[in-house]
């Protein structure tokens, strides 16, 4: 997934497509509707996946590699103000480049968000959803997964790590979804279930 500048997003979409890379006009949810053939309950549940992604795929583009590739994967645009985040502007790198790299590991012309600034942008996804009434979807429980499992609990973020965040909403969804007022997240994996759970938290009977 690649986050453009919002300035930029339409210049990237046109580069990718100059370069060879295949559009993928279907939803992100589903595959090229060629290959569905026509069973009806396989069309009803692809009907039924894209609805998931419908704001995602509102703000998004999607793109095969080019064959010469050899390359299975997507490529994903993400327009910047539905992610909240984008590589930083020339005067916000001439005026607080120190801040900078504190935020992002930069390759080339490529900013690598840490995990504190991912976080908090998967953070504010999730809310975005959650107004606009897509809470139970399967691109909001894949982000939380994420923002919980995966960066908080294998990355090791800690419970006043957005403490500091200018949208308290954010900090708050993150203090209930680790039970910070439990004790927070348990990071030892369960062996049995493979997964992290909130301490105080009732044992899974999976």
């Amino acid at each position: 997934m690649i986050v453009p500048a919002e300035e930029d997003f339409l210049a990237a979409v046109k580069k990718l497509e100059d370069s060879g890379f295949h559009g993928m006009p279907w939803s992100y949810g589903t595959v090229d509707p060629e290959l569905l053939g026509t069973d009806p309950l396989t069309l009803e549940i692809h009907r039924g996946e894209i609805q998931k992604y419908e704001r995602f795929d509102q703000h998004s583009v999607r793109f095969h590699f080019p064959s010469s590739f050899n390359i299975e994967e997507k490529v994903l645009l993400l327009q910047s103000r539905y992610v909240h985040l984008s590589p930083p502007s020339a005067a916000q790198i001439s005026t607080a480049p120190h801040l900078l790299t504190q935020q992002f590991f930069v390759s080339g012309n490529l900013y690598f968000p840490n995990k504190i600034v991912l976080l908090e942008s998967f953070i504010r996804v999730i809310l975005v959803e959650e107004a606009a009434g897509k809470v139970v979807n399967d691109w909001s429980p894949l982000l939380s997964a994420w923002a919980i499992s995966y960066i908080c609990g294998m990355l090791d973020v800690g419970a006043d790590a957005l403490d500091t965040c200018e949208d308290e909403k954010v900090g708050a969804w993150y203090n209930e979804n680790i039970g910070r007022d439990r004790g927070g997240l348990n990071k030892a994996i369960n062996k049995r279930t493979g997964r992290m759970e909130k301490r105080g938290a009732v044992p899974s009977a999976e």
